[in-house]
């Protein structure tokens, strides 16, 4: 490999990285690789990280990354075992980032798009230091302060460990005795926590730098069983943030889980809450759950649970006219709408807002103001 760097002199060009233990410094490497327009290939299999860190990827067409990468779109597919080909399709990427200084960063920005943005970050920084180090972001004063960093062309959310959530319930308090066994000292900030937190499966950490995942509650076996459950009492949990009931049927909705029958006949109880919540927190959740790939089964979920009754009545209401002539709802014009809206947007391509705005106000123009037959014919197959 020397030899062809010193034959071809691609001193300062190319270099052959060998293993990295340290995910910290990979994560600067690539991120310095990326800063002065190069590449990563790998013939092996990681390739996530990388993408992440806003890097052009050329990944092996065998195992996970086919799966990943779409050659052309965000990356490209290469065969290690066919070292003239790879070199070509490799060679053709620096030509025509060569000629059109755009197309570099047309490749690394859709790897950046194709990696799902669905979680958050937490960290013992403070919020007021967060902001100091990116300047851009903004603190939401929230109950449960965080603060969203911007990053090319992506919103983060970021919390603090510091960020104390106050309640007035006793059994949310926690001490550090109270903590499973085998847990130490230092897992009592993220223990504590994650006492504070909604659903079990949201009570998952994952440490980049030790690749370890941290579960105080069992959140694994829940995700295995393909069950969203509350930690605590779902009452005092939707009492205390009703908006937990649309961010859990999201969640069902996406993930295909099921909801214990308890939790079901509460949601039931505080579905009128739900008009307590600012208009931008409404809009925020139901774009989580109209923009994502899951909007069909998350209507569906929000009508079995008298929902959509308090946020789309109008729409509700042509759903009843439709339910005393007998038809399923998933057969109704707003369904199949949003069924095939699901067809083409997914966690990782999202639509606008704006879409599914749309989309609700093409279907209320047509209720409230029928079309000839063949018009509404060809609306309701859409």
């Amino acid at each position: 490999m020397h030899a062809l760097i010193k034959e071809y002199n691609l001193k300062g060009q190319f270099r052959w990285i060998s293993s990295h233990t340290n995910r910290a410094r990979n994560g600067e490497l690539y991120r310095y690789i990326a800063d002065t327009g190069g590449a990563f290939v790998q013939p092996a299999l990681t390739v996530v990280e990388v993408m992440t860190c806003g890097l052009s990827t050329f990944a092996t067409i065998h195992g996970g990354p086919a799966e990943i990468i779409e050659h052309g779109i965000f990356g490209y597919h290469i065969d290690p075992y066919h070292s003239e080909q790879m070199a070509a399709i490799v060679a053709d990427f620096f030509q025509c980032s060569k000629e059109d200084p755009s197309y570099w960063k047309k490749i690394t920005d859709g790897g950046l798009k194709r990696i799902p943005k669905d979680f958050d970050v937490i960290t013992t920084s403070n919020l007021k230091q967060i902001k100091r180090q990116f300047h851009s972001a903004q603190i939401v004063r929230q109950r449960f302060a965080t603060c969203m960093v911007h990053i090319k062309g992506s919103v983060i959310e970021v919390s603090s460990f510091e960020t104390v959530v106050k309640v007035k319930h006793s059994d949310k308090e926690v001490t550090f005795s109270q903590m499973p066994k085998g847990c130490d000292k230092k897992d009592f900030i993220r223990w504590r926590n994650s006492m504070h937190r909604d659903f079990i499966i949201n009570n998952l950490f994952f440490d980049p730098l030790s690749n370890k995942i941290f579960d105080y509650a069992n959140g694994m076996a829940d995700l295995r069983s393909l069950k969203v459950r509350l930690l605590g009492s779902a009452k005092l949990s939707f009492k205390e943030d009703c908006a937990r009931i649309l961010r859990g049927l999201r969640i069902v909705a996406c993930l295909s889980l099921s909801i214990p029958k308890e939790t079901e006949t509460t949601i039931s109880m505080f579905s009128s809450s739900i008009l307590t919540l600012a208009t931008s927190r409404i809009m925020m959740e139901m774009n989580y759950m109209l923009s994502y790939g899951a909007a069909e089964p998350s209507l569906c979920l929000l009508w079995r649970f008298n929902l959509l009754r308090v946020l789309l009545p109008i729409h509700v209401a042509y759903l009843d006219e439709q339910s005393i002539r007998k038809f399923p709802h998933n057969s109704t014009m707003l369904m199949k709408l949003f069924f095939n809206l699901d067809k083409v947007v997914t966690v990782d391509r999202p639509s606008d807002c704006s879409l599914w705005v749309a989309l609700l106000a093409f279907h209320m123009a047509l209720v409230s103001h029928p079309q000839d037959a063949p018009v509404r014919q060809c609306s309701s197959d859409c």
